[in-house]
């Protein structure tokens, strides 16, 4: 498959999230662009990995669950509105403690990814 523009962009507004523990923490990322075409669909998802110098890992979401289960996540909600979406946890741990990464999968009718774009924060 060639090489398609990107024409969107994932970021985070903030670096680093810091809450004590039993506290609720919601981590935000922005969509910024367009799609590349318009009857792409766009796919959002939260990865996360413990090592805060480490790339998030593809299969392993918040709180050790797959990703793209959501709403079987404990003590966990997602939303979006707009070019925004985040991730709220509540009830955090130490064990909640890492990189999250957010990444937005942009599929094309066919069902083919055209891109993947990441960003996010990391809690502490």
């Amino acid at each position: 498959m060639p090489h398609e523009p990107q024409t969107m962009d994932v970021s985070a507004p903030h670096l680093y999230t810091f809450c004590p523990e039993g506290a609720t923490a919601k981590l935000v990322c922005a969509l910024r662009g367009v799609k590349l075409h318009a009857e792409d669909q766009l796919k959002r998802r939260w990865l996360f990995t413990p090592h805060s110098q480490q790339r998030c890992r593809e299969f392993v979401g918040p709180r050790n669950n797959h990703p793209s289960h959501r709403g079987n996540q404990p003590e966990t909600s997602d939303g979006a509105q707009e070019q925004d979406f985040w991730i709220t946890l509540e009830n955090v741990t130490i064990g909640d403690q890492g990189r999250y990464c957010c990444v937005v999968l942009e599929h094309q009718k066919d069902k083919r990814i055209s891109g993947m774009h990441h960003g996010g924060p990391t809690a502490k």
